[in-house]
């Protein structure tokens, strides 16, 4: 739950802190001169001739976008700082973060993210789980007080770089936290232990969000009042709490025998279903196919016993393939001859195998790529991206109350994940949570291109229809049963490995996504403009262009999702999470 909240709060703490910056920098809001000339893009103008009481607050750069709310293409058009406000058919000056500062926001953490996921290996094998996460508490500390520093000295290059340090120990703790979870959990919490770490993402998104509802700043007439900086670091509190609560648990964690071995976590492999009966004396591998049961074989021609034949999962021995692999003479796969074979024996017997176990190496890839793209390339950071925005227009607030009512929602569904992971297996959650988010994605892809051609108020709300299908459908199949599938799918001799490139392609999927979602909109057409870009970010302002980019680009998530939900059908074997 810490690791998952360290994750969780890192990545809500963007929005909420993209939502505050546009508080703090919105001159139209102020309603003195004396908070107005506290903000540095602001300037208390007073008309020429006129009375005092005629005086208002105005961005410094004098851009009127008010003029020019006929439309949103001329909004677009008239000034890259003009963007529109759906919500209240109005132009309107940009205020808070540019696109490409919220771009540097999101990527650092997750490209961090993604370089925390692929050193946790060698990581987790060099000093184990419990000095990992000690490093992964340590490293968060000083990442967030890298945070509280560039609050206080306003430089957006040391948050960024904070940001990526904190990436960093995120993305040590996904997949240290689960490896934990898998390692420790009595076997009564074996089907629950892998979506906790999902749960504390979506809890501590929900407190990150309602710590920005809370310290938003209700006036805007006094300098007291607001203190921009303090309700800055009041949010940026959130993580540290998380990073201070995880070193003082891994110091008080105590540590296990064998912890440090490779692949040493809990064999989901025992929980596959009847699809594939298993007795006392079956042994559990990783095949080309799925895994399959050793039937008990006499001993092998070498008379040592150490070898079997690779059975049909009946059991019959007429239909041996030939394919010699490891083999516990003993039977049961707790065996401790088995156990203590020797890596290098084992390697050696893999030379009396056929050139189809070269495939056997490359399926653990394409199970971690499939894993990845239904996690990732599906969409989820691009609706994550605009979600709050649509979820304010939907609920006519403010936007840091939309973002709070996401994160409920993500919260809800990944408590409703708990209790269908009990009565189901993590594939077919998997796969029916993919084919919420196609149809999600056809929602959001429709009502874009009806909004393009007819400008529909009516397509606007059912935007919000499609992103609660793909939220419901993510965090009740998909991101829930993540982590564990991630560790389940994997043959056990390589699983630490395996869960760790799974994670750091995750990352890269995520960062890919957040990177080139808002650009391959814009570039749909070439008479989609800047502006543009920063409205589709900030999910509004965008044009008829953009709107064909949007519709073309939840297409192709959807097609990606209901790809993803077949393949991981036919190429998983049916495991219980």
């Amino acid at each position: 739950m810490l690791c998952g909240g360290l994750l969780g709060s890192s990545l809500t703490f963007a929005p909420v802190q993209a939502a505050l910056v546009e508080l703090d920098q919105n001159c139209t809001l102020y309603t003195a001169e004396s908070t107005c000339s506290g903000s540095p893009k602001c300037l208390w103008h007073r008309p020429f001739g006129g009375p005092a009481t005629e005086a208002t607050c105005v961005f410094s750069d004098r851009v009127d976008c008010s003029s020019h709310s006929s439309s949103v293409a001329m909004c677009s058009s008239s000034h890259e700082q003009c963007v529109w406000l759906p919500s209240s058919s109005w132009c309107t000056h940009q205020a808070g973060y540019s696109g490409l500062h919220l771009l540097l926001l999101y990527g650092t953490l997750l490209f961090g993210a993604a370089l925390g996921s692929l050193i946790a290996y060698p990581l987790l094998q060099s000093y184990g789980m419990r000095r990992s996460l000690l490093v992964c508490g340590y490293l968060s500390v000083v990442a967030c007080a890298g945070v509280h520093a560039s609050t206080v000295t306003d430089t957006p290059f040391i948050l960024m770089c904070a940001r990526g340090l904190l990436g960093v120990a995120c993305g040590i703790a996904s997949c240290a936290g689960p490896l934990f979870l898998s390692k420790r959990s009595p076997p009564s919490y074996q089907r629950i232990a892998g979506v906790l770490f999902h749960l504390g993402t979506t809890t501590a998104g929900v407190v990150c969000g309602f710590v920005g509802l809370v310290v938003a700043p209700r006036t805007f007439d006094s300098p007291t009042g607001m203190n921009m900086d303090a309700r800055k670091e009041a949010l940026a509190t959130v993580p540290l709490v998380y990073a201070v609560a995880l070193v003082v648990v891994g110091h008080l964690m105590p540590t296990s025998p064998g912890e440090d071995v490779d692949g040493a976590v809990v064999d989901y492999s025992h929980e596959i279903d009847d699809e594939y009966p298993q007795g006392a004396d079956d042994a559990i591998f990783f095949s080309s196919t799925a895994f399959v049961p050793i039937t008990d074989l006499s001993a092998s021609a070498s008379g040592s016993g150490v070898y079997g034949s690779l059975a049909s999962p009946v059991g019959s021995a007429a239909s041996q393939v030939g394919t010699t692999i490891v083999r516990s003479p003993l039977g049961s796969r707790n065996s401790p001859l088995l156990a203590a074979t020797s890596r290098s024996h084992r390697t050696s017997i893999t030379a009396q195998l056929p050139p189809r176990y070269l495939f056997d190496h490359a399926r653990p890839v394409l199970v971690a790529l499939l894993l990845a793209a239904g996690d990732q390339l599906t969409g989820f950071g691009a609706v994550m991206f605009v979600a709050p925005t649509i979820t304010t227009t939907a609920v006519d607030a403010s936007p840091l109350t939309g973002i709070f009512f996401l994160q409920v929602w993500c919260f809800a569904a990944s408590v409703v994940s708990l209790l269908l992971v009990l009565r189901a297996n993590m594939r077919n959650l998997f796969s029916v949570g993919l084919a919420f988010i196609s149809v999600g994605c056809g929602v959001v892809a429709a009502s874009s291109w009806q909004g393009m051609l007819a400008d529909d108020e009516r397509a606007a709300r059912r935007q919000p229809i499609g992103t609660a299908l793909f939220i419901g459908g993510y965090e009740m199949g998909v991101g829930s049963n993540f982590y564990p599938l991630s560790i389940a799918a994997q043959p056990g001799t390589i699983r630490t490995i395996a869960a760790s490139f799974t994670m750091s392609l995750r990352f890269l999927l995520h960062t890919s996504v957040v990177a080139l979602f808002p650009q391959a909109t814009m570039n749909i057409f070439p008479t989609t403009t800047s502006s543009d870009l920063v409205g589709v970010q900030r999910g509004n302002g965008a044009t008829s262009s953009a709107q064909l980019g949007l519709c073309i680009t939840f297409a192709f998530f959807a097609a990606v999702a209901a790809s993803c939900g077949l393949l991981v059908l036919k190429a998983l074997p049916r495991l219980s999470a």
